[in-house]
């Protein structure tokens, strides 16, 4: 029962690349590093194991699951990008040299900081580096036991607090390196070993722990895409605050829904909205550019609409055209992981 709550995050996101969200879309990113870790943790724990084969067919899923979409989208800002040359930028313009075609196509954006990578043809895929660096040492058994995600976190938590400490950095959380995606992702791991305890606490909160963590949560993201309205000047403490109660919303929220069982009805729903999100994570931003490089007489809130509009079609072809028919393959790599299991 994630779907609403990714594509809720993914709206957050588009909400602050379209100039209105804030640090919301910042919060979300880190939110979203935090179920990765707490799913990719429970699917090489309860699906693929850790053997070689078990690794292979965790790579293979995931491969079908981010790239399909990806190079759909990838190839429209190309074409777009040859038929308008004019409308590049510093930041989204055709690569130049063999390792800027490779980063694009491999979503391996080779810096510390991959926001800081360019160019990105698709310019939220930076973060996708991040994740797939940490699929990576959650595979290999980072993750696999409540000792060693206990490590994971202690280790990502000090490294946090010494860098706000001594380093210099802002106390609030930051999250555009690699570095600063450890502790979210260090978090949802270890949430999904203690899940049961922690569902069991969650199952005391009064009138339903997802309600009322939801409407907490949404009262945080509205928050923090107001703050600078709302506090002026202390904005910056506020944001700071608020980075460190995302995490700990955030976590709670992922559990609850983990425990949560309700209707089938909303179950269908759930799943048929969750399928945008990760499309309109990636589209948003292409759809704006095309417009801006196709309509230039668009702009305002008439701009923001259609680019809004244009974003969640681009993200319904890929999701029920493009990702539908390759879940088929999707489920045939997990049941084949299960039959090698049960031959061991």
């Amino acid at each position: 029962m994630f779907g609403l709550l990714r594509t809720y995050l993914a709206c957050l996101v588009m909400w602050s690349h379209y100039g209105g969200g804030g640090v919301a879309g910042n919060w979300a990113v880190v939110a979203f590093f935090i179920l990765s870790g707490f799913l990719m943790t429970a699917v090489m724990t309860g699906t693929y194991g850790y053997s070689p084969q078990g690794i292979a067919r965790f790579a293979a899923n995931r491969a079908l699951r981010l790239f399909p979409s990806y190079y759909f989208l990838l190839a429209l800002v190309i074409g777009a990008l040859i038929l308008r040359p004019d409308g590049a930028s510093d930041r989204v313009h055709l690569p130049v040299t063999l390792e800027g075609w490779l980063a694009n196509f491999s979503l391996v954006f080779p810096h510390w900081r991959p926001v800081e990578y360019f160019p990105r043809l698709i310019t939220p895929a930076w973060a996708l580096t991040i994740e797939l660096f940490f699929y990576a040492l959650i595979a290999i058994g980072l993750s696999r036991s409540l000792k060693m995600t206990l490590l994971w976190f202690a280790a990502s938590l000090m490294l946090v607090l010494s860098m706000r400490i001594f380093g210099g950095a802002s106390f609030g959380l930051a999250y555009g390196t690699v570095l600063d995606g450890a502790l979210p992702f260090s978090l949802g791991a270890l949430a999904f070993h203690v899940r049961g305890r922690l569902g069991d606490w969650l199952n005391r909160v009064p009138f339903g722990a997802v309600p009322v963590l939801a409407v907490l949560y949404f009262a945080l993201l509205v928050l923090g895409a107001n703050a600078k309205g709302l506090w002026g000047d202390h904005a910056w403490a506020a944001n700071a605050l608020g980075s460190w109660a995302n995490l700990l919303l955030a976590v709670l929220l992922i559990v609850a829904l983990f425990h949560w069982k309700p209707k089938q009805g909303l179950k269908v729903i759930d799943a048929a909205i969750g399928r945008l999100s990760y499309p309109l994570y990636l589209s948003h931003v292409p759809a704006k550019l095309f417009l801006t490089w196709f309509i230039p007489t668009l702009g305002g809130g008439a701009l923001v609409l259609f680019a809004v509009g244009l974003a969640f079609a681009l993200s319904s072809f890929c999701a029920f055209v493009i990702d539908r028919p390759i879940d088929a393959w999707r489920h045939y790599v997990r049941k084949r992981q299960a039959v090698a299991d049960s031959q061991i």
